[in-house]
């Protein structure tokens, strides 16, 4: 027979579900599986598990979520600071550029970054809309290194989605 350690209270939800797979595959395969009240406490050992295998799996999927989203944060964050930069330094044939984009990111804002999931989502997808105009497109391709910081944030929000 097969020795199972014990269980502390402050193992890992993978550990519990580990073991509560264990218990049940023991169970199936011994001569004891035609036993009705066990099997019905062997049910529920399964239903809790299959809701704790959720559970693993709703938190790695937050996780993930998190992860794309400082991503996606850091892309919207670095296309401001390159337009606000040029602000700062643009030549006068490309000010008329820079001062139609800031203004299209200003219509939006960096407070986007502190929105829901979803709401910050929408956001990003209308900013990228209002960005890929045509008109817009024209302005954004005379102004260096924004097109790559534009490209950044739409494939940053792709993978978030």
């Amino acid at each position: 027979m097969e020795k199972i350690n014990f269980l502390h209270s402050n193992c890992r939800l993978d550990e519990v579900s580990g073991v509560a797979t264990s218990v049940v595959n023991a169970y199936l395969t011994s001569y004891i599986s035609d036993d009705e009240e066990l099997q019905g406490i062997i049910d529920a050992i399964e239903t809790s598990n299959d809701a704790l295998n959720k559970a693993i799996e709703t938190k790695k999927t937050v996780s993930r979520l998190r992860e794309y989203d400082n991503k996606r944060n850091d892309a919207l964050s670095g296309l401001f600071q390159y337009v606000r930069g040029y602000r700062k330094v643009a030549s006068q044939t490309a000010l008329e550029s820079v001062e139609y984009i800031y203004n299209i990111l200003q219509k939006y804002g960096l407070k986007i970054t502190r929105r829901s999931y979803l709401a910050r989502t929408s956001q990003i997808n209308s900013l990228i809309g209002d960005l890929s105009t045509e008109e817009s497109t024209n302005h954004i391709a005379r102004l260096m290194n924004v097109p790559g910081s534009l490209h950044k944030l739409k494939t940053a929000q792709a993978e978030f989605e």
